[in-house]
């Protein structure tokens, strides 16, 4: 069959990243419009896995489990409108290659992506394949390219001044419309049968049984979970975001955003977004639906004021490039933060003299969630009490948040540094009063128990050179 003018590809590839969602989802809607055929793939890279001289992976457990019935979720829809999602482990640029050269594709699709380790297999693929046709799009923003009021290379130094130009140029934040789901997707392609063109490239569900993600075993984590509602997919996100917003907890969001922990202080959307089962379109859309319903305040703006962070580090990513993961940031400012083993451990394991950071730190060992006041927190103990090596701390929080978003942790971790957007050139958090004000009844570190594995004002038991460190005995 010949392709029609809407159908200008014989054959597409669909390459899933950080957008595994159909609804509000423009680039899937374009593919589906223009392909006679699609093959859709989520690769794991190896670079997302593996460890460094800072941690020993880079995907904890628990971010796995998140993933994995994200993906299941994501092919269990797919499935729906005839189609399947295939999965891979591997290097993307080596999986694609022997793809595209087996299978020839017109077209291969994937959201935009912002940091340099995503961006370069696209580039590399782009000069492999100059008779290809690569098509990205801006998924997971609020704004498109032409929408903003400046480029990205022209992107303000500061926040403060990139919000200021947002809220001239679109004011009317609460009229997002969410584009809803193809209601037919184009059939994979005949060469394609449900075990997969290559030893690497199978099926979502043949490759769980592989990995042993069974059903007893997803039953008992989600057990585990009950107080937590933080399983992957779709349409837990959508639950998730309905069930919020018919409560009054938007509300009163700006006076309860920097509580410790607690149902609804904050919106919790952010493992959702980050994995792009949730737009932000459809989160302004449920705060602009909610805002005529209830009426608008300080706090509802302060959910958009929140969104407009995260829009503004992923152009922040793009513009600086490989200065994201850099100890002196995008300011080139001297730093002195070292990597002393012992002292990393210890902010990991929750054993530092300061119960506030421990208790923060064991929630995250645990759950792999924190709110942001307590990343705040553990973040300006890492840097100025510990003194180490700020990027030691992004990297652990990538191994452990669900939440993890590229832009947004690397770009959160060089404010609290000083070496990134931040005018005042880092914060430095008194724990003390920090603790007074969020946590004053010691409620908070009771339950994450952050007093049991405290070491008193001791800090370090050997020096720089494994000595052991003698400490003074009163007389």
């Amino acid at each position: 069959m010949l392709a029609t003018d809407s159908q200008k590809y014989r054959l597409g590839l669909f390459w899933f990243s950080n957008d595994l969602r159909l609804k509000d989802h423009p680039l899937l809607v374009r593919a589906a419009q223009q392909c006679q055929h699609l093959l859709f793939i989520f690769i794991q890279s190896p670079q997302q896995t593996r460890g460094n001289r800072f941690v020993a992976s880079r995907m904890s457990a628990e971010r796995r489990r998140f993933q994995w019935q994200t993906l299941q979720s994501l092919n269990t829809k797919l499935k729906n409108l005839e189609q399947t999602l295939h999965y891979a482990e591997g290097e993307p640029t080596a999986i694609l290659d022997g793809l595209i050269e087996q299978l020839q594709p017109d077209a291969i699709y994937r959201a935009r992506q912002v940091a340099s380790e995503e961006q370069h297999p696209w580039q590399q693929l782009q000069s492999r394949f100059p008779n290809t046709t690569f098509i990205s799009a801006a998924v997971q923003s609020i704004y498109q390219p032409d929408e903003l009021p400046m480029s990205v290379d022209a992107l303000p130094d500061t926040f403060s001044q990139f919000r200021r130009l947002i809220e001239k140029a679109a004011p009317n934040y609460g009229d997002a419309q969410v584009l809803a789901a193809p209601p037919s997707l184009p059939p994979p392609p005949t060469e394609i049968d449900q075990q997969g063109s290559q030893p690497a490239l199978l099926p979502v569900d043949k490759w769980q049984a592989r990995l042993g993600y069974s059903s007893t075993t997803d039953a008992l984590e989600e057990t585990q979970l009950t107080s937590l509602p933080m399983k992957g997919g779709e349409d837990t996100a959508a639950d998730f975001l309905r069930a919020y917003f018919q409560t009054s907890a938007a509300s009163h969001y700006k006076e309860t955003r920097n509580a410790l922990d607690g149902e609804f202080t904050s919106t919790r959307f952010s493992p959702w977004l980050a994995n792009g089962t949730l737009s932000p379109t459809q989160v302004l859309a449920a705060l602009g639906k909610y805002q005529r319903l209830h009426g608008r305040n300080e706090s509802t703006y302060w959910i958009y004021f929140e969104l407009l962070w995260r829009e503004y580090f992923q152009l922040y990513a793009i513009k600086h490039g490989n200065k994201l993961f850099q100890l002196r940031g995008i300011t080139n400012k001297p730093v002195t933060g070292c990597l002393y083993g012992e002292r990393l451990a210890r902010w990991i394991n929750g054993t530092t003299p300061y119960p506030l950071v421990n208790a923060c730190m064991n929630q995250l060992r645990a759950t792999g969630q924190l709110s942001n006041r307590g990343r705040q927190i553990v973040a300006s103990c890492l840097i100025h009490e510990l003194q180490l090596d700020w990027r030691a701390g992004a990297y652990y929080f990538e191994q452990q948040l669900l939440d993890y978003d590229v832009a947004s942790n690397w770009g959160n971790w060089q404010y609290i540094a000083g070496v990134g957007a931040d005018p005042r050139q880092g914060r430095h958090f008194n724990l003390k009063k920090q603790q007074q004000m969020f946590d004053p009844e010691v409620e908070y570190i009771a339950k994450w128990r952050g007093d049991g594995g405290a070491c008193g004002a001791v800090i370090d038991s050997v020096d720089a050179a494994d000595w052991p460190v003698s400490v003074p005995v009163s007389k």
